[in-house]
């Protein structure tokens, strides 16, 4: 089974003042906010992908469009889910151009190019294999609650899916993980 990471700390006291001060366009703010949570949501990209290819340019995308959203965020402590809602959304984006460029060159050329970092350990390379058989929002629900630790309705909010919709479908994704466990 996978082991899930401590969620971090609820975000700081002062997340507030740099995020009002950063849409009144003050960079200083907005470099503090970044750096204030931009390991936390390369983790998150990074358990979601399976892989860090892709990882620098989602995280700077996710940043770019936060700040070109910030005056949408209503709760100024739900910073990270309003960012974790950005990255899922850039996420899935790329999941599944990967997902049709693989039936494509499978269609066209009878095999699909295989990524495989050697110096991943077996059970988490098994794992992507298992969730790369779902649909990527599929995946990223259960990413989001299984690994990343989310509510039902923190999910549900995050990948713009109904509550019972999330819940079908990490059951789903469970039943396949607990199929795969069993017969290792």
């Amino acid at each position: 089974m996978v082991s899930r990471p401590q969620r971090a700390a609820q975000t700081p006291v002062d997340d507030t003042a740099l995020i009002e001060r950063a849409r009144t366009g003050e960079e200083q703010a907005f470099t503090a906010l970044y750096q204030a949570h931009v390991r936390y949501v390369a983790g998150v990209v990074y358990r979601m992908l399976g892989s860090d290819a892709e990882l620098d340019d989602i995280v700077q995308e996710t940043f770019v469009e936060a700040l070109r959203q910030l005056d949408a965020l209503r709760d100024t402590k739900k910073l990270r889910p309003f960012l974790v809602t950005i990255a899922v959304r850039r996420i899935h984006a790329r999941l599944s151009l990967r997902y049709r460029m693989r039936s494509l060159a499978t269609r066209l050329f009878g095999t699909a190019p295989q990524v495989s970092n050697p110096e991943d350990a077996a059970p988490i390379h098994s794992l992507y294999e298992t969730l790369s058989e779902f649909p990527a929002r599929h995946r990223i629900v259960w990413v989001l609650h299984r690994v990343e630790g989310y509510t039902l309705p923190e999910v549900s909010e995050q990948s713009s899916a109904s509550l019972a919709t999330v819940k079908r479908w990490i059951a789903e994704i469970d039943r396949k993980v607990q199929a795969r466990d069993a017969s290792d």
